[in-house]
Parts: structure tokens; C-alpha cells; sequence
């Protein structure tokens, strides 16, 4: 220890300790991805009118209300976009991979003996450097 200010105790930050969480957000805290994904699966696969019955249930948990509001609304708009958010918690992002290639160069020789290299990278020229 250095000797300066007080020392910290476990579990005490700077003499408050960690906030409680709130009642409400308990349940949040031990929402896992397995439970988010199961309400979800069920939910995209149901008929609209199905799926518009759940949004009107006044006993439906918030989070498949949520849901099943989103899919509704991306349905009804035909705005598949809005979906995104939710199936990449899902399926996981699909990531965006761009290739390049070169291809390899082909060249040509004159009869002068100087040659013509085509399809390869452009050199670089002495102003850039």
C-alpha cells in the first residue's frame, strides 16, 4: 500500500458500495439468449392473425410482446429490415467479407525486346513517394 487516501475495502466503492438493482430489472439480469431465442423462434413462425391476437393479450410477458410487435410491424409494413436486430441475436451477424484478387500479371515482350505487363498493380510514381 502507498500509504495515500484510505484504503479500499471488498466490496465498498468509494465508501457506497455497488448499487442494488431494481426489482424490475431482476428478471432482465438473468434473461439468457437460450429464452430470447426460443420466444423469438415461436414467434416468427406463427400465422399473422395468431400473431396479432398475442400483441392484444393483456397477460402476454413483456418480452414477447416486444416481439411479437416487431415481427408484426416489419410484416405489415413489409419493412424486413426491421427484423435485423432480432435475428441477429439469433443466428449471430453475418459478417461482411469483401475479397480482392489480383490477377497474375501477363506479359508481353515486343520484338525491341521491352515488355508490356498487363493485370497487375499499377507502380507507383516518383511524385508520390
Amino acid at each position: 500500500m502507498s500509504g495515500r487516501g484510505k484504503p479500499f475495502t471488498k466490496g465498498n466503492a468509494l465508501g457506497r458500495g455497488r448499487p442494488s438493482i431494481p426489482l424490475e430489472l431482476k428478471s432482465v439480469k438473468n434473461l439468457t439468449d437460450d429464452t430470447y431465442r426460443k420466444v423469438f423462434s415461436r414467434l416468427v413462425e406463427l400465422p399473422l392473425d395468431e400473431l396479432e391476437a398475442r400483441i392484444e393479450d393483456k397477460k402476454l410477458p413483456a418480452l414477447e410482446h416486444i416481439l411479437a410487435t416487431a415481427i408484426h410491424s416489419a410484416i405489415v409494413s413489409g419493412d424486413i429490415v426491421k427484423l435485423n436486430n432480432p435475428f441477429d441475436r439469433v443466428l449471430g451477424k453475418v459478417s461482411d467479407k469483401v475479397e480482392v484478387t489480383m490477377p497474375k500479371p501477363t506479359i508481353i515482350q515486343r520484338r525491341d525486346g521491352t515488355q508490356v505487363v498487363l493485370g497487375a498493380e499499377m507502380p507507383e510514381k516518383e511524385d508520390d513517394k
